[in-house]
């Protein structure tokens, strides 16, 4: 039977076809699993998404120095300002968008992994110098907008970045072993190995090309490759009947049952086949709540033809998190190693979230204490009418609840509970939106439309964290 992770648990390794998890990632965990099976320890590798520069406009002519006092930004304005250079960086609106193509890459003769980190970044990570305690990041200007990275076999470590016009060729470089660069290429490393080692990378060349390929995953013969369809939960195995440069083959399905049947699934994201054949694993779209972020692992058999049969699911860094990219590692002969590479941003969402409830707390507090120093003057014969004071009565009383229900509401936010949260601030988004309303629908002038403005605003900016927060 197909085995499941543990709702919060983290899948370590697989061991008979037993997917083993544990509650989180540690060094003691892993070498308790594997660790004296395989002789070492593979320890999550943290990194930072590269940030996008900002567009530079052309200076302004300069103006005349003004004396009036020009009004500060609201604190509303200059949050939602802040978060939206931070979700959505000027060159990218759609960062995790881009991020959905990354991809990984082991070394095919070293414990070396490569992966795309972000939209003009590598990192490498070699896991058997015991000295770096650090990734090493591969950056320039010549790689723009990285689609994937792939070592080049049979050549020691040399890196090829696919990118927006061409490939970057990465060579790594030590004193005495100095790669040849080719002419016209402006060399650039980001930083020396660690600890005094000498060595650094260094761009070697860059191969233009205004057209792009996939390749396709192949079986270790050559003979199948396999490939997914948009929206089709059904897998297509090529046969190639002759050795190359044959192009002769054949297409046949490959069904995966359990991905429309548990899963529900509108189709499969993305795959990765170990070099042995004998491990699929794949990514899906959509789904239900409970296989959200997992991975699906299959024992594949490849003779006479191909088929498949569910191992398990597999989670991944964060619970619920979608894997951006995955892929084996094949040179140990206990089997093959499966790292999965996860976002880093939720948990930034998840704090923003946090910070714009306590604001919308702060304003909701400031506007009861205004609400009752009107209702003061209102008492006090300043010529305000009943409907003005009915609606301040009304709006003091929306102001209060929102008080009241915000504490639980970064409670829900905190411990996962999302959809609570959101429907809370939706609820709160929606009363003082009635609040101005209220005076609006009379032809009264509202004395709340600032702070209503900026708690509508509050609310849905929290809101909408929240949604890149899952």
């Amino acid at each position: 039977m197909p085995s499941f992770p543990p709702p919060g648990a983290v899948t370590v390794c697989e061991i008979n076809r037993d997917l083993v998890a544990a509650e989180a990632l540690s060094d003691d965990r892993a070498k308790d699993a594997y660790g004296d099976v395989l002789g070492m320890v593979f320890s999550p590798i943290p990194f930072q998404p590269d940030a996008v520069p900002p567009i530079r406009e052309p200076p302004a002519a300069e103006q005349p120095e003004s004396t009036e006092n020009v009004p500060t930004a609201s604190v509303t304005s200059t949050i939602s300002e802040f978060s939206k250079r931070m979700i959505f960086p000027p060159l990218n609106p759609n960062l995790l968008q881009e991020f959905d193509i990354q991809k990984i890459s082991w070394n095919p003769h070293k414990h070396c992994i490569a992966f795309v980190s972000g939209k003009n970044q590598v990192i490498v990570h070699d896991f058997e110098d015991s000295d770096a305690k650090e990734p090493f990041i591969l950056t320039s200007d010549q790689q723009t907008n990285v689609k994937a990275v792939e070592w080049r076999p049979n050549s020691g470590k040399m890196i090829a970045v696919a990118c927006k016009g061409g490939i970057c060729l990465w060579s790594a470089s030590y004193p005495g072993d100095v790669p040849f660069m080719k002419a016209g290429v402006t060399p650039y490393s980001f930083s020396a190995f660690p600890r005094g080692s000498g060595g650094r990378w260094i761009l070697v060349d860059v191969l233009r090309d205004s057209s792009a390929e996939q390749g396709a995953n192949w079986d270790p013969e050559g003979r199948v490759a396999l490939v997914s369809f948009s929206n089709s939960t059904t897998l297509g195995s090529i046969h190639f009947s002759s050795k190359p440069p044959s192009l002769d083959a054949h297409l046949l399905p490959v069904e995966l049952p359990e991905i429309s049947s548990l899963i529900v699934s509108r189709g499969i994201e993305k795959l990765a086949w170990d070099a042995s054949g004998e491990r699929l694993a794949l990514s899906f779209k959509d789904g239900n709540e409970m296989y959200r972020g997992l991975v699906a692992v299959y024992d594949v058999r490849r003779s006479p033809l191909v088929s498949v049969s569910l191992v398990g699911f597999i989670r991944g860094p964060g619970e619920g998190v979608k894997p951006l990219a995955f892929a084996f590692h094949n040179k140990f002969k206990q089997g093959p190693l499966l790292s999965v590479f996860g976002p880093t941003l939720s948990e930034g969402y998840r704090a923003l979230s946090i910070i714009a409830v306590d604001l919308l707390a702060a304003n909701a507090t400031s506007t009861g204490a205004k609400i009752g120093g009107l209702l003061k003057k209102t008492a006090a014969g300043s010529g305000k009418d009943d409907a003005t004071t009915e609606f301040l009565l009304s709006c003091q009383a929306v102001y209060s609840g929102i008080v009241g229900k915000l504490p639980g509401c970064a409670a829900a936010i905190k411990g996962g509970e999302f959809d609570r949260a959101a429907l809370s601030l939706e609820g709160a988004a929606s009363a003082v939106k009635e609040c101005e309303e209220q005076f609006r629908s009379h032809n009264l002038a509202s004395p709340l439309t600032v702070e209503n403005d900026s708690a509508f605003k509050l609310a849905k900016l929290a809101v909408a964290l929240l949604g890149f927060a899952t």
